[in-house]
This record gives C-alpha cells, structure tokens and sequence, in this order.
C-alpha cells in the first residue's frame, strides 16, 4: 500500500505544493487516508499532517525561504500504515529582496534526468505568467547499483557461462558501456584475478 509519483508542484519561500497518485487499484478501497511528512532538512524538525483518502494532493505553508526539505508520504488503513513513497528533497525559493538577482541553483537532482523549468514573476498581489518551459538533462553518473540476477552455469568439464541482468534503469545513472567479469580459481588466496571486458548490451559470457 504506497503511493506512488510523488511530485513537486510549485515551490515558493514559504510553502512547497504536491501531488501524488493513490496505490494499486486493488488496495485503493482500503485506504483510509495519507499522512505527509515534511523534514526541515536544516533543523532536523518533521512536521506532520494527515489527509483524507480522496485528496492527491496539498500545499505545506508556513515553511522558510531557502530552506531544503525532504518529503514523503504513506497511506493508512484501520490496520495501520503502509510503505513510504520515494522520498524528494526541494528547496523553498530564497525570500524576494534582491530581485536584480537572475540565476537560481537547484541541488540533489537525480543523475542522467531530464527536467523541465519555468520562471515566472510575482509580488504581493500574486504571480504574473510563467515563462515558456526550457528543459536540460544532468550529467550521467557511476551506476548506483550493481548487475542483478546473477547466475553461473557449468557447461562442460572447462567451461562456465555467467548470465546477469543491468542494474535497472534507475540506478544505471547514465548509459550503462560496458561491464568487467573478474575471476580466479576459489582455491588461489595469492594470485590475482583476470578481467574480461564486454560491452553494455552484453548479458552473458562465456569463460573456457
């Protein structure tokens, strides 16, 4: 029971809005309602508030301006709560003082994403129109996760065949270009171990 695509909406100095989908359809019956936690990431605070099953979706006010928060979710039932959704960590705009200022730096992005921007000015009668949407990938980075699913088969007296799977889209942070199989016989504790190469759509190899 977790919800799923947890997105920030809107971000302001003084309050973050989101939105979210409900779980599967065959669990949505069962929910009772959403609890939303919000991390000051710079105090160490978490606030708390709970919603009713029918909303997807809230504005958090009353947050400081240039302020980094990590935020998630669960949904509960009469039987308790359910998983967490993926956590996202936003930061609130920094207060309007300076508005000569033209540049703004957004942190903890995932590697090798996409991202969509928009500029839009405001004042204290509230926002004007956004700009067009402009959109920029981050740079890749080292996979975060290792090859999954690893198997080996003996196919003859001098012959093993080692299968596996990529790391999972999420975690290969960029285009996966190759992979390295490192072995040794289990009873050398000395000698080093040899080293194959194969390139990124490779998943399978054979050592004689």
């Amino acid at each position: 029971m977790k919800p799923t695509d947890l997105t920030i909406q809107e971000t302001t100095p003084n309050s973050i809005s989101l939105s979210w989908q409900p779980p599967d359809n065959h669990v949505t019956s069962l929910v009772a309602g959403y609890t939303v936690f919000v991390l000051d990431g710079e105090t160490g605070r978490e606030r708390r508030f709970n919603l009713s099953a029918d909303e997807i979706g809230v504005t958090i006010n009353q947050l400081r301006p240039g302020i980094n928060y990590n935020i998630k979710l669960t949904a509960y039932s009469e039987n308790g709560y359910g998983d967490d959704s993926d956590e996202v960590s936003i930061m609130t705009l920094p207060e309007v003082g300076n508005t000569s200022r033209m540049e703004f730096t957004f942190s903890k992005l995932y590697p090798f994403r996409e991202y969509g921007f928009r500029v839009l000015p405001y004042n204290s009668n509230g926002h004007g129109p956004a700009s067009d949407p402009c959109r920029c990938h981050t740079y890749s980075d080292v996979p975060s996760k290792p090859p999954q699913n690893i198997t080996v088969d003996t196919l003859s007296s001098t012959s093993i065949v080692v299968r596996w799977d990529s790391p999972g889209p999420e975690h290969e942070n960029g285009i996966v270009t190759g992979y390295r199989i490192r072995y040794k016989p289990h009873s050398d504790k000395i000698g080093s171990a040899a080293t194959f190469t194969v390139d990124g759509g490779t998943r399978m190899f054979e050592l004689n």
